[in-house]
């Protein structure tokens, strides 16, 4: 089933969870400090051998989007790299074993026009 919660403090027990997703939803914290404390909600939430996949839009793709899309995205404080939360979220406890560029796809239904970087996370078992 799918919930929407806050992601920092989510009503669910501890390690109750198989695989949590947050795509394009990093951007939208208002400090660089909040993202510890995301990382380590959703850690304490999932299962040992649980996955967490995070998509952070590339910077370039964010600017892209605020100049043919704009108002859309006012939320977006920041641009956030791979680097930035691999090394947030091994602090946390957190495996990251894959990261993946997912390119631009103008044939996808619906079409996919902006590059991103997914995360693959796991929880250790």
């Amino acid at each position: 089933s799918f919930h929407c919660a806050n992601a920092t403090s989510t009503p669910f027990s501890a390690q109750s969870v198989d695989a949590a997703i947050l795509y394009q939803a990093v951007e939208y914290f208002p400090e660089s400090g909040a993202l510890p404390q995301l990382l380590a909600e959703m850690f304490r939430v999932l299962r040992p051998g649980g996955t967490l996949a995070i998509g952070l839009a590339s910077p370039m793709a964010l600017l892209e989007l605020q100049h043919f899309q704009a108002g859309v995205i006012q939320g977006v404080n920041r641009a956030i790299g791979s680097n930035e939360v691999a090394e947030a979220a091994e602090k946390v406890g957190f495996e990251c074993p894959e990261v993946h560029l997912a390119e631009p796809d103008s044939d996808a239904d619906p079409p996919i026009p902006l590059p991103c970087t997914m995360l693959l996370l796991v929880k250790p078992t």
